[in-house]
């Protein structure tokens, strides 16, 4: 596995999760699991609204940065990556696509990897202040009945995979897939709403063999191309 970190300037945004070959059977628990969960990813919880918080409040800032200079601030770009990081592995615990704990820290784990390239062109256009912010919002309507339809699919999907883990200590792959591209899927609205990419999040990119190369694909972590993140 190619564990080596993108460089902001050159390389493209990726995000991988590793596909868990023994997962926790305790964790997949029937209602006990997962009410467990809810109650250790709460200091989490409210650590991810602070920094999200922030992260929103630099990208006001940084939509004046953007207008003006042409360039994204560094500093709103390693926070807002740094929020998605976190919001990802909580996400992938509590759905239980990793059994490590998420931490409070905003980088990467062992499991759960996402790197977003720092914009070289940001479009002046979408950062105008709440025009921009309007505009995205207005365009991305679409993308959130959709995410919202899988969403409720996903919800049911979670139900079920405690069948398969608890009772033969396996995750069926094409479950465990289907809920990465779910969270790979909201990385791209939160990407695009960010202004961490300016390129629409089609429902689609970043799911054929071609992008993610042969057979499990998720446990393959390699650079996208600019179709995903922009």
């Amino acid at each position: 596995m190619n564990t080596r970190s993108p460089n902001k300037e050159t390389d493209n945004s990726t995000f991988s999760v590793d596909y868990l070959e023994n997962p926790n059977r305790l964790w997949a628990f029937p209602v006990l699991g997962g009410a467990v969960k809810l109650i250790v990813v709460i200091p989490i919880s409210l650590w991810i609204m602070i920094v999200a918080f922030a992260a929103m409040a630099l990208s006001v800032i940084n939509a004046f940065f953007v207008l003006f200079t042409g360039k994204y601030w560094e500093l709103a770009h390693t926070l807002a990556v740094g929020a998605l990081r976190l919001s990802a592995k909580a996400n992938c615990f509590f759905l239980g696509l990793s059994d490590s704990y998420p931490g409070f820290s905003l980088d990467s784990s062992a499991e759960v990897r996402l790197e977003i390239a720092l914009p070289k062109q940001p479009n002046r256009l979408l950062a105008l202040p709440l025009v921009g912010g309007i505009f995205r919002f207005a365009v991305l309507v679409p993308f959130f009945i959709f995410l919202f339809v899988i969403g409720l699919l996903v919800l049911l999907v979670y139900w079920l995979t405690w069948i398969p883990v608890l009772l033969i200590g396996t995750y069926p792959e094409s479950l465990f897939n289907l809920m990465v591209y779910v969270q790979r899927l909201q990385l791209k609205l939160s990407a695009y709403t960010f202004g961490l990419s300016d390129r629409y999040p089609l429902f689609g990119e970043g799911l054929g063999p071609d992008e993610w190369g042969p057979g499990r694909h998720d446990r393959v972590y390699r650079p996208l191309g600019p179709e995903t993140f922009g």
